[in-house]
């Protein structure tokens, strides 16, 4: 359970981080190669974002907010044996 919420904050930190990083990019590397700096910019994020998306969901089933009853029992009997 720590690990994906780890995993969770990690992934959120670096896509507000490449989301920073895309100011100075577009105003100080404007004469570079701008498509290209867009399009890695764009992968990076929507890349972070879908990780952090994902370790959202795997928070959320570790902490069993997504399991049928009978899971939530099945799971309550292997913790107490």
């Amino acid at each position: 359970m720590k690990t994906a919420k780890k995993l969770m904050y990690f992934n959120l930190s670096c896509t507000v981080v490449w989301l920073l990083l895309g100011i100075p990019s577009l105003i100080w590397w404007k004469d570079s190669i701008l498509w290209v700096i867009i399009i890695s910019l764009w992968a990076n994020i929507v890349g972070h974002f879908s990780a952090y998306i994902s370790s959202r969901g795997e928070v959320a089933q570790t902490e069993g907010h997504n399991l049928t009853k009978a899971d939530k029992e099945w799971m309550n009997r292997r913790t107490n044996e």
